[in-house]
C-alpha cells in the first residue's frame, strides 16, 4: 500500500468510512478521517474500545503500509487489492 492510496481516501470529502484488511487477517474500520495519520510507512490511528465505566477510551494502532492487503468502503464493495482508485 502507498501513503498517497490511503492518503487519498482519507482526504476524500465528504468522508466514507472504510476498512483496512492486514496480513494478520485483521482489520480496522477508520470511521473519522481525523483519526488515521498517515506517514511514509506507516498509519497511526486511534481506535475506540468499549470499556466499562469509562467514557472515551481509544487505544493507539501502528499498521506498517506494506501489511494492507485490501480496503473497503464501509457499505459497498471492496476497492480491491489495495487500490484506493
Amino acid at each position: 500500500m502507498r501513503p498517497d492510496d490511503l492518503r487519498r481516501l482519507i482526504d476524500t470529502r465528504p468522508f466514507r468510512p472504510f476498512r483496512m484488511l492486514v496480513l494478520e487477517q485483521t482489520s480496522y474500520e477508520i470511521r473519522q478521517p481525523e483519526a488515521a495519520l498517515v506517514g511514509p510507512s506507516t498509519v497511526m490511528f486511534f481506535e475506540p474500545v468499549n470499556a466499562p465505566n469509562q467514557i472515551a477510551v481509544e487505544r493507539e494502532v501502528i499498521i506498517a503500509l506494506i501489511h494492507i492487503t485490501r480496503l473497503e468502503r464501509l457499505g459497498v464493495s471492496s476497492l480491491g487489492n489495495g487500490a484506493a482508485s
